[in-house]
């Protein structure tokens, strides 16, 4: 008797145990890591400080476009160079979409809603908010 209320303990852990451990998360909004980028919404204002910042630190600045390891002698770690790239013949732009002679970052395009973030920051005047 006891060995069959201890083997229902032991069958209800496990079934409870693998109940929660099937929890379906979604990996965008684990992942997103972006501030008030969880929506692809390119309607209102496109601010640098809020919203591009933290896509230029994760996909540019973190190893190789900072002031310390200037890959390519290319820094994008403030506005100032930054705005540089941008009025430098799209410069800037032609990289991210993968159309200019140096495709970045390499390998892996970034999605098309943080390249539209951008072209709408640039098309609002590119401004330092």
């Amino acid at each position: 008797m006891i060995y069959r209320i201890t083997l229902f303990f032991v069958a209800m852990l496990l079934m409870g145990g693998l109940e929660m451990g099937c929890y379906y998360d979604n990996e965008e909004d684990l992942y997103s890591g972006n501030g008030n980028l969880d929506s692809c919404n390119v309607n209102g204002s496109i601010s640098y400080f809020d919203v591009l910042v933290p896509l230029l630190e994760q996909n540019c600045n973190i190893a190789c476009h900072n002031a310390t390891d200037r890959v390519g002698n290319v820094v994008l770690d403030d506005y100032d160079n930054l705005l540089f790239y941008v009025n430098d013949n799209n410069r800037f732009i032609k990289s991210i979409r993968h159309e200019g002679i140096y495709p970045m970052p390499p390998g892996s395009k970034l999605s098309t809603c943080d390249i539209e973030r951008f072209e709408k920051w640039i098309e609002e005047g590119a401004l330092d908010n």
